[in-house]
């Protein structure tokens, strides 16, 4: 979403980048709680022993842990990551940039500023200080402790006007500049002048360069305040974490990113937590994780694979689909779904250039109340108005949906005997509120019936007579 940007004068750096896609979505798979004495004697930064005694899925899935960090020397950490290319991570605030950051180290990013770090497009932050304020930074100065001047500062941790978060002592003490005893100033990124005798050769070196904005970035992988509204990674940070999850260990991304339009789909298929009929009569399934589809379609099979249902190819992104009772037979489900049988629903998606992903997961449909399921649920999909009733010939119907979706319509008679009308069907891009208009077949005979509206599977429905 940010532009990323980095200025370095003391390289003759000065760079913004444009704004990048980074084509990673999360998809959270689940929330445990573990309640374990020795856990809570244990700090977070032990992170390989929340992961190996706590962890769930850790060789299919990253595990996020919500843990106390505890201060150390002169930091006071947020989060840890079990390794550069690991599994898990810990976090004591699950702030957008601490999530982002830790994940990068998951996904085998480095710090910006760490000499280890070989990506050209995230420079180090870097820089050396003039202690004893002579104008160059190539001596040492015994009486400010025997500082080298050479010492390359790596972390620049925090808001410059902001020197107590976290930076090392030799930035955030107060210094004795002359080594008479008596401490100059208290802090360097603002001092006061009045702290300095008159004439001091002192004045004039300071604020140091790590407090001046020019030496700080919005890279996420930096530790700095700007990842919370400005944060970015660098086109080479997105292409290291693409080509971690490539691998075996990873998610077999196929990495296709000079395209915007044929980036790699990605089928996520799951059951909504604690799913059941209760409610509303409706088993749902959430698609919405998928990435990079133009089409999806959904199929179900039995145990021994034959064909249940398919909702054929739905274009657009897929969002939820529910199996839904049956409109006219309040006891029982659609299209032959039976309660307490497993069946296996396999999601396929593609992208626009004909690439396909599918996942499959494995389902038992619980069993509908006893006391049916006619009752119009409270749900995704509501029918407004319904005119004229009762009707001659046409049937008009404002219906307020609350997300996109596929919606198909049908009227379908409360009596046997009349086979089901379908009336039409379209794409619901947005939410909002519509109006639609239909012709039922003119040998429509009069009596009793449903009108039916079916978002993704999920069904309402209002009584309507037929004159």
């Amino acid at each position: 979403m940010y532009k990323q940007w980095a200025q370095i004068p003391l390289w003759g750096i000065n760079q913004e980048k444009p704004v990048q896609c980074v084509p990673i979505r999360y998809a959270l798979s689940g929330v445990y709680i573990h309640c374990n004495t020795q856990a809570l004697n244990t700090s977070g930064l032990q992170v390989v022993w929340f992961r190996d005694n706590f962890g769930i899925n850790i060789d299919s899935e990253f595990n996020a842990f919500l843990v106390e960090l505890p201060a150390i020397a002169s930091q006071n950490p947020s989060g840890a990551a079990d390794d550069n290319g690991g599994t898990s991570f810990t976090s004591e605030i699950f702030t957008r940039s601490n999530f982002n950051h830790e994940m990068g180290h998951v996904l085998s990013l480095l710090h910006p500023f760490q000499l280890l770090e070989d990506l050209d497009d995230t420079p180090s932050m870097r820089y050396s200080i003039d202690y004893n304020c002579d104008g160059d930074v190539t001596d040492n100065w015994i009486l400010a402790g025997g500082l080298s001047e050479l010492v390359v500062h790596n972390g620049i941790w925090c808001h410059p006007d902001d020197v107590n978060c976290g930076l090392s002592s030799q930035i955030t003490s107060p210094l004795d500049y002359d080594g008479d005893g008596i401490i100059n100033y208290q802090n360097p990124c603002n001092p006061q002048q009045s702290e300095l005798p008159p004439g001091s050769s002192l004045q004039g070196c300071l604020p140091e360069p790590g407090c001046s904005w020019d030496y700080h970035s919005n890279n996420i992988m930096h530790y700095s305040q700007y990842t919370d509204c400005c944060g970015a990674f660098t086109e080479n940070q997105i292409t290291r974490m693409l080509e971690y999850l490539s691998t075996p260990e990873g998610c077999l991304y196929k990495e296709v990113i000079t395209d915007d339009i044929c980036l790699p789909p990605m089928s996520n298929l799951h059951v909504l937590p604690n799913e059941s009929v209760d409610d509303d009569c409706a088993f749902c399934f959430q698609l919405s994780a998928s990435m990079h589809e133009a089409y999806y379609k959904l199929e179900f099979f039995t145990a021994s694979d034959a064909l249940q249902y398919s909702t054929g190819w739905i274009t657009g992104p897929a969002g939820k689909y529910c199996i839904s009772r049956s409109v006219k037979y309040a006891t029982e489900y659609r299209h032959g779904f039976l309660p307490g049988v497993p069946y296996k629903a396999v999601l396929t998606v593609e992208n626009v250039c004909g690439e396909e992903s599918s996942e499959a997961f494995t389902f038992t449909l619980p069993l509908l109340p006893t006391h049916g399921c006619l009752v119009e649920p409270t749900s995704e999909i509501r029918i407004e108005n319904l005119y004229p009733n009762p009707f001659i010939d046409m049937i008009s119907v404002d219906y307020n949906a609350e997300r996109a979706g596929y919606l198909n319509i049908w009227l379908i008679a409360q009596s046997s005997g009349v086979a089901d009308m379908y009336l039409g069907s379209e794409y619901v891009n947005a939410a909002g509120t519509f109006s639609k208009s239909f012709y039922p077949p003119s040998n429509t005979p009069p009596g009793l019936y449903y009108l039916v509206l079916d978002l993704d599977g999920l069904i309402v429905s209002n009584s309507i007579i037929k004159m």
